[in-house]
């Protein structure tokens, strides 16, 4: 039987306005701030002493092709859009803040932290639904580009969306794993079967330009 192994390198965008002001952003277009250009920068850094990517694939919201287009200066590359990796689309809660939608939409904005729910966004993506066209995509992807190394550019949302679909949902009410700006993630497919190798890492960036802070 022959193997094959794809690898993917996976991008969360740099930092936003938005996030910084928990401004549900969804599907709407966004653009860089200047800390998130510096952290798209110095990650650019670290990924050309990495070997050659075969392919560059970016979610087609602004805020992820800019951080793509940073990267690709710097390493090389043409950047190929996929609306698939875009970020979970909210409907109604795009464009207000977290702290607004938490008095309106109490139990919408608490099951955002809770994994195990599936939420439904009022004019939005179903949380199944964001999350099977994640998956779909993903999987087309590794069979698309089999035995190649790939770059790819998304969103925090979809990258919980990665990790259920290749580890599972945390143990009871335990929430995924955070997804920092300009983190860097990792994992493979070989012949179907998936493997985390990297969660969030974050050691090219200054401490003084990571915020932990959980948004879509």
């Amino acid at each position: 039987m022959t193997t094959s192994r794809t690898e993917f390198v996976i991008i969360r965008h740099g930092q936003t306005h938005g996030n910084i002001t928990r401004t549900l952003q969804g599907q709407s277009n966004t653009d860089l701030d200047e800390t998130g250009v510096q952290q798209v920068r110095l990650l650019a850094r670290r990924l050309k002493s990495h070997p050659a990517f075969d392919a560059v694939i970016s979610s087609d919201l602004k805020r992820a092709l800019d951080t793509a287009q940073i990267l690709v200066d710097s390493i090389g590359g043409t950047i190929i859009p996929n609306a698939g990796l875009r970020e979970w689309n909210l409907g109604i809660l795009e464009g207000r803040s977290w702290q607004d939608l938490q008095l309106e939409y109490p139990q919408i904005m608490n099951s955002f932290l809770n994994s195990h729910k599936d939420v439904e966004v009022p004019g939005g993506e179903r949380r199944s639904v964001m999350e099977k066209r994640v998956s779909e995509c993903l999987d087309t992807l590794a069979s698309e580009f089999a035995g190649k190394r790939l770059l790819v550019v998304t969103h925090g949302g979809v990258l919980r969306a990665i990790f259920r679909h290749i580890v599972g949902l945390p143990a009871g009410n335990n929430m995924l794993p955070q997804t920092s700006n300009a983190s860097y993630n990792s994992c493979t497919c070989t012949n179907g079967i998936w493997q985390l190798t990297c969660w969030n890492d974050t050691a090219h960036l200054n401490p003084a330009l990571l915020h932990e802070l959980i948004t879509f």
